[in-house]
Parts: C-alpha cells; sequence; structure tokens
C-alpha cells in the first residue's frame, strides 16, 4: 500500500505544477475524503483502498502549491520583477562555490536598502555626527544566489552576515526550445532571484551582531565544516586533484574543469562523482567492521550486547553529519535514507524489503521539497536504484560446490569473479534504466558507461574515496596525518582523469540522438518495466507489445511528419549576443544561418542552445550551413554542430584566413567531409520548387574597405511569397552600396544587421528593404547599445513590428502555401 500511496502523492505533485490548485479549496476536499475514508476502513468496507489513494493524491497537491512563485509583497521575487541594482543584507547559507573565474554564493534575505524615492526614506534618522540621513532597510524575504566575479573575501564563511552589492533580478535564461530551463532548474531549490556582483569590493563582511545562539552555530556547522575541507584539499593539492577529491569528498563540482567534466560525460561516469549510497554504504561498512571488531576484544562486551546493533548507534549519527556535510543534494538525501532505513531494520530486527524503502526515500524527500520532482537528480537517481533494485534478486552469488574443487583451489578468484559480474548488470541495470531520461535530458548516453565503471570505481570508490573520508576527520585535528592519506588518494584519482580522458577520446565513446518525446519515453518504460515480468505474467507481454508498438507508431508518426509537411519554419534562435537561424525547408531540407553567441569556458552556444534546438525538432543531421563572417558571434559554436551534424556544404564569404580559430573551424569542416564554398553574386545555395535561398549579391564586398563586418554574406530566401532578409554585420557603407546597385532587397522579414547598432540600418536602407517584422538578434547585456533606440524609433517610424530575442526569446516564422506567415515567440514553438 505504501508504494501505491507514494505513486498517488507523487502524481498529486506532478498535477500541481500545471493546475496550480488553491490549498482553501483542497483542505476540504482533503478532509470530506479523510473522513469518509475512516468510515470505510472501520466497516471493512472495499472502498477504503481506493479512498486512501485519493487522499494521499489530494495530499500531493497540496504539497505541490508551493511550487507556484512567492506572491508576498516583501518577497524578491515580487520585489525585483524588473531588474535593479540594490543593496542586500542577509545570511550566507552555504559555502561558496569557488570556480576559476567566478563565485557562487546562496544568501538568506533580510533586508534591501530603501531608495531615495521610497517613502521611507523620508523616514530616516540624522546621524548624529554628520546630519546626513542614516540607511533605512526595507524587509525583503527569500533566497537568492549571487554570482560573484572573481574569488570571495579569504574570511567568509557559512552563517555570516553579508551586505552586498548586486544587480538582483528574476532569472534569466536564453529562451529556446528543447534548451535547459535554468528557471526550473532554480525552482527546485526554492530559489526565484538571482544577482550578479562585479566585483569583491561590493560585498561586505558585517561583525557578528546577530544570532550568536548554540542553535545558530549547529545550524551552519556542517556548511563551515565543508568549506574547511574544500580549502584544505586547494591548498595541499595539485588543482585537478583537489578538484575530483571536493567533488567525491563534499559534492563540491564547480572547480571541475570544462575538460575533466567532459570526459566524464562523454564516458557515462558522471554518477561516480557524485556522492551516493557507495559513499553511505563505505562508511557504514567501514564504522561498524571496525566497532564489530573493538567489540570483539572484550568478552564481557560481546557477552553482554551485540555488536552491530551497537554499531547502528555510532554509525547513523555520523552517516546524518556527513550527509549536512555533503550539502544534502538529492542523490544523498536519498542515499542517506535508504541506507538509514536498512540500519534500523538491523536495529529493529526488521525484514528490509527494497523497494519500500526507495517509496520511503521518495516520500521523505518530497515531504521536505516537492519541486525536487522535477529536477534531473531526482529522477536520474531514483530511475537507476529502481533499475538496480530490479535486477538484484538475479544477481545471486555464485553457487558453492564442496564436491568440486574449483572453488577452495581459486576462492580468491571466483569471489572476484562475483563482484564483476555483480558491478557489470547492476552498471547495465542503472544505464538501461536512466536510458531514457538520459537522453531526453542530455541527448547522449555513452555504450562505454558499463566498462567504464567497472574500470574507474576502484580507482576513485576503493582507493581515492576510503583514505579522503579517513583523512577527513584529521583535517580538524591533525593536518599532517591527513596530509599523506590524501596524497595517496590522489594518486588514485590522477589515474582516474588520464584513464577516464583516453576512454573519452575512444571512437563511439558518446552517442548523441534526438530528444524523445514523452510519449516514446513512456513507450520505453512500459517495455523495460514489463521485461522482467514477461515469463510470469500475460499482462507483462502484452505492456511489452505495447510499448514496441507506442515507439515505432510515434518514432514513425514523427519522421513522416517532417517529410509530409508542406510549410517551412524559420527560427531565430536566442543566442544572447550573437546570431542563429535554423531554415527547415518543406520535404526535410534543414540549414543553419551562423552559428554563435555569448559564450564562456563553460557555455558553448553551439552545445547548449542550437544542437538541443535541433535535436528537439528531431533534427540529426544539417544540409547546409552558412556563416555570414568570421566573428565569434556569428561563428564560435559551429565546431560542435559540424562534429555533431556533420553538413554537406558550408558557405563562408571568402575571408577563409581571417583568424586561426576561423581557419580551424573550416578544417574541422572539411575533415568532417563537408564541402567549403563561397557563392556567386546571385547564385541560388539551396532550395526547392517553393523556397530559394540565394546570395544578394558581392558588389558590397567591393566597398567594404578592409572591414570585416562590411565583408559579410547578405542572403535571402524566398519562402511560398514571403521574403527574408540576413545581413550578417553589414554596416552603412555596405547598405549604401547594396542600395545604389538596386538589388532585390524587398523582405517581409529583416534580420536587422549587426544586432541593431546604430552604425547599421540607415533610412535608405530599411526604405528598400521595406520589411513588416525586424527582428534584432541580440543579448540582454547590452540593450542601449544592440539595439540603438534610434534604430528602434527608425523602425517604429517605418510601421515595423519589432521582435528581440533578448526580451521575446526564441522567433519562429513558418510560411504556408497559401501565402500565409505566422510568427511565434519563445518556449510557444511548436508544430
Amino acid at each position: 500500500m505504501l508504494i501505491q500511496a507514494v505513486l498517488a502523492f507523487t502524481g498529486g505533485i506532478a498535477c500541481a505544477a500545471y493546475v496550480a490548485p488553491e490549498p482553501a479549496y483542497l483542505f476540504p476536499v482533503l478532509v470530506l475524503l479523510s473522513l469518509t475514508a475512516f468510515f470505510c476502513w472501520s466497516r471493512k468496507n472495499a472502498l477504503q483502498r481506493p479512498l486512501m489513494l485519493l487522499v494521499w493524491l489530494v495530499c500531493g497537491l497540496l504539497q505541490g502549491a508551493s511550487l507556484q512563485p512567492p506572491d508576498e509583497k516583501d518577497s524578491l521575487y515580487q520585489l525585483f520583477a524588473a531588474g535593479r541594482e540594490v543593496t542586500l543584507a542577509g545570511t550566507l547559507l552555504q559555502a561558496p562555490a569557488v570556480a576559476a573565474d567566478k563565485t557562487r554564493l546562496l544568501l538568506q534575505t533580510e533586508a534591501y536598502l530603501a531608495p531615495p524615492d521610497r517613502p521611507a526614506a523620508a523616514e530616516r534618522q540624522p546621524d548624529s555626527a554628520t546630519g546626513r540621513p542614516l540607511p533605512s532597510f526595507l524587509p525583503a524575504r527569500g533566497k537568492i544566489e549571487l554570482t560573484l566575479q572573481g574569488p570571495p573575501p579569504e574570511t567568509i564563511r557559512p552563517g555570516q552576515q553579508l551586505l552586498v552589492r548586486a544587480f538582483v533580478s528574476r532569472p534569466r535564461d536564453l529562451s529556446n526550445p528543447g534548451g535547459f530551463d535554468y528557471r526550473k532548474f532554480l525552482a527546485g531549490r526554492s530559489i526565484w532571484v538571482t544577482g550578479w556582483i562585479s566585483s569583491p569590493a561590493h560585498l561586505t563582511i558585517l561583525p557578528d551582531t546577530g544570532d550568536t545562539s548554540p542553535g545558530h552555530r549547529l545550524r551552519f556547522l556542517p556548511e563551515q565544516l565543508r568549506q574547511q575541507i574544500n580549502r584544505f584539499l586547494t591548498s595541499r593539492l595539485a588543482p585537478g586533484q583537489s578538484s575530483l577529491y571536493k567533488a567525491i569528498l563534499t559534492g563540491d563540482t564547480a572547480a571541475l574543469s570544462p575538460q575533466t567534466l567532459e570526459n566524464f560525460k562523454a564516458t557515462g561516469a558522471m554518477h561516480l562523482l557524485s556522492i551516493s549510497g557507495l559513499h553511505m554504504g563505505l562508511i557504514a561498512l567501514g564504522l561498524g567492521a571496525a566497532i564489530n571488531w573493538l567489540l570483539k576484544r572484550s568478552t564481557w562486551l560481546l557477552m553482554h550486547t551485540q555488536a552491530w546493533k551497537t554499531a547502528v548507534y555510532v554509525i547513523l549519527p555520523i552517516l546524518g553529519g556527513y550527509a549536512l556535510i555533503a550539502g544534502l543534494q538529492i542523490p544523498v538525501l536519498r542515499s542517506l535514507i535508504m541506507t538509514s532505513v536498512f540500519l534500523l531494520a538491523v536495529l529493529f530486527d526488521r525484514q528490509w524489503h527494497m523497494p519500500t524503502n526507495i517509496a520511503i526515500a521518495a516520500l521523505l524527500i518530497l515531504l521536505i521539497n516537492p519541486a525536487a520532482l522535477f529536477t534531473v537528480s531526482f529522477q536520474l537517481s531514483f530511475a537507476a536504484v529502481i533499475a538496480m533494485a530490479a535486477i538484484m534478486p538475479a544477481l545471486t552469488p555464485l553457487p558453492q560446490h564442496e564436491e568440486t574443487g574449483e572453488q577452495e583451489r581459486h576462492p580468491l578468484f571466483a569471489r572476484i569473479g562475483t563482484i564483476l559480474k555483480t558491478g557489470f548488470f547492476l552498471s547495465l541495470a542503472a544505464l538501461t534504466g536512466t536510458l531514457p531520461l538520459l537522453l531526453f535530458y542530455f541527448n547522449r548516453f555513452s555504450p562505454l558507461s558499463t566498462i567504464s565503471t567497472l574500470l574507474l570505481e576502484p580507482l576513485l570508490c576503493y582507493w581515492a574515496l576510503p583514505l579522503g573520508l579517513l583523512s577527513v576527520p584529521f583535517i580538524f585535528f591533525a593536518p599532517a596525518i591527513a596530509q599523506p592519506l590524501l596524497t595517496v588518494g590522489a594518486m588514485g584519482l590522477s589515474l582516474a582523469d588520464r584513464l577516464c580522458a583516453w576512454l573519452a577520446a575512444l571512437p563511439l565513446s558518446s552517442i548523441w540522438l534526438p530528444t524523445p518525446n514523452p510519449v516514446e519515453i513512456i513507450g520505453a518504460y512500459l517495455l523495460l518495466l514489463s521485461m522482467f515480468f514477461l515469463k510470469k505474467s500475460k499482462t507483462a507481454r502484452l505492456a511489452a507489445t505495447a510499448g514496441i508498438i507506442t515507439l515505432l507508431v510515434s518514432s514513425g508518426f514523427a519522421f513522416y511528419r517532417q517529410q509530409a509537411d508542406h510549410t517551412d519554419t524559420i527560427t531565430v534562435l536566442d543566442v544572447g549576443q550573437g546570431n542563429a537561424v535554423v531554415i527547415e525547408l518543406a520535404g526535410g531540407f534543414t540549414a543553419l544561418v551562423d552559428g554563435g553567441g555569448s559564450s564562456s569556458p563553460q557555455f558553448n552556444v553551439g552545445e547548449r542552445v542550437i544542437a538541443p534546438f535541433l535535436w528537439s525538432r528531431r533534427i540529426s543531421r544539417l544540409d547546409a550551413v552558412v556563416i555570414s563572417h568570421p566573428d565569434a558571434d556569428h561563428s564560435n559554436g559551429l565546431a560542435f554542430i559540424i562534429r555533431r551534424f556533420r553538413p554537406a556544404t558550408v558557405w563562408v564569404n571568402g575571408d577563409n584566413g581571417a583568424n586561426d580559430t576561423y581557419t580551424a573551424l573550416l578544417e574541422l569542416a572539411t575533415a568532417q567531409g563537408a564541402v567549403i564554398r563561397v557563392p556567386r553574386s546571385g547564385e541560388t545555395l539551396f532550395g526547392n520548387s517553393r523556397s530559394r535561398f540565394s546570395n544578394v549579391g558581392d558588389s558590397h564586398l567591393e566597398g567594404a574597405t578592409g572591414s570585416e563586418n562590411d565583408r559579410s554574406l547578405v542572403m535571402r530566401l524566398a519562402s511560398h511569397g514571403k521574403n527574408f532578409l540576413f545581413t550578417g554585420d553589414i554596416g552603412e557603407a555596405a547598405e549604401r552600396v547594396l542600395v545604389e546597385e538596386r538589388q532585390e532587397l524587398a523582405a517581409d522579414v529583416l534580420l536587422l544587421p549587426h544586432h541593431g547598432s546604430k552604425s547599421s540600418t540607415s533610412p535608405s536602407f530599411l526604405a528598400a528593404v521595406a520589411p513588416e517584422y525586424v527582428v534584432i538578434s541580440a543579448g540582454r547585456n547590452k540593450n542601449s547599445l544592440f539595439p540603438a533606440p534610434e534604430v528602434i524609433s527608425r523602425c517604429r517610424a517605418a510601421g515595423c513590428t519589432i521582435y528581440n530575442t533578448a526580451r521575446d526569446g526564441a522567433l519562429s516564422f513558418t510560411t504556408a502555401g497559401d501565402g500565409s506567415l505566422a510568427v511565434g515567440t519563445a518556449l510557444a514553438i511548436h508544430r
């Protein structure tokens, strides 16, 4: 009954995310259902079970009501709906996550400095010395994730009161179909507002004048210990070793290099860098074995105590303390609950049941944080453990044959064989159970995952991890002992890092696939679940058949719809400060015009924005890529795209040696089998009977006077009687040449030159194009330059409808055979 109840509770939370129920209406329903269920139970009525499930469903709806953003007037979410710079006061909740170039801080806000125009400002008391009014703070509630440019102050620690000057706003994200939903990710941690601190000078640690009670100190002690451990690792080990040790000991992955992260992702071994049941199991077994050994030294203790039960009393609080130090992330919390339930079963001589244990863990996590249900870590963690639990009964130890001599002669080899077999099938089960989710969220999986786990797990989990765990107490009391333990453990980390890099370089270490739709995910899990009961149940065989049919029909329909669609779709992606346009023509032809945007060492626009959009559209191969010119904000994401989508042709403007990065990009395209071409004036690059994508002309190149921007390709798409003009970064000089040469410029949709810069979109050029719609592809951080106010005024005066990816997200224009043009914005883009 517990398992069904948890499923009903989970279903209620899932429904609450979409129906936004009012608790005031749900409470009477819950009371009525509870009374009816109790009445049926007292009368032994058969309706008691379905009524109890309804009670759990309504409880889930009530619990899910907290998923909605806060509506209190003094919440950060309501106060800073429009972003602005402000001074905040609050308490640091967690140890700072320090990366190479920035630091993330989690602050529980208590107040903010009132702006001069607020009424409270007039009521400020004057300073007795200067006569000036003292700062007045107004209440503000909520958690905020702050990003600090650079490292934090050395003296900062969790629990301190901070005063910060930051640009505060609701979370901003690049809004594209198929992309990572940063807002949803933060909402899963009850964070609705983010902030940017431009300099460490804008952060001040206040004197300890706040809460100094023992309870306050105890609350922040785990995070302070976590910070001390991380600092010790950073100071005593090489950067690569310390970042790996921080990941497996404290759950802090902020310092991992992009290349290390990619290697572990490529080999399907990222789960080895997260704190999981293996950590809890090692601690429990290690402590249990040590306590058991000590108790056996005394005959009196053996006669008056039960060794393993005594050990449980010691193990449980230590496990809880370690989970707190590790940050109580969802996999950590799940592992803690499941390990604790197992130990309590030992303590009270109760039978331990894996499915019930999993249900208890899920229920407790969702009671604490219902938003966890929608996080990737929750879904992957439970999918993996459920898959492993399903296969465990079949993984019995090797049979003991006393009459044969093999086991007696080679007991060690037999045990190693059993361990390897068990590890292999458990890893395979985890991969199989998480595969649909991996493809849905990340579009990739590693066929080497099972092998890489078997090879890397001994180095990370049975060499480095035990020594690291053993060193943790000594870090605080005897650093001289902790140092050699960590040094020896770091050798295992270095070997694992090199081995992982070698595995990642192997062919087909990762396979990238289009995003499955929800129907296909349901069909896949229906098939997987039924496979465990195929021999025992006719229902399971029917379910397996239904799963296979679902997968085949859904995939076939998606392919048919793509090929039979008679419309053309042009999507201007939200890539920040850059440009990327996906053109999908009727019949399945797909091209990408430019592919660059906002970028950092941890963020590649091709991998994180363009590719997920293509995969969400079931596109796995590009027919053509057009690069208007070599600027990074038009091409810095194309290396990933060329590797994964292998375009047949790459069209360029001829500036092939503009810079080393661009030259390397074209060499990569050639190595991937693409043909590099420079279009002639008026040449059609691609098209069909209804659509034609052509080069407007190259006369403007002659007047470019060395300007790389003015040498941009200017392309025109004629689609079902509607025209689109793509202008790269040309300026007024190139525009003037195009107008004077009377090139074919008229278009219904104009992608504004140079992201709407004031040096482009001259009145004569705008008049020659005469667009109905203008589109600005620009970032949010330079809104006074891109687009320029005078350009916006000019477009409005011309009667244009203006779209801006910084405001509207991705934009979709769909043309049909009847000459219609439909416009869609942001995440409303669907076929």
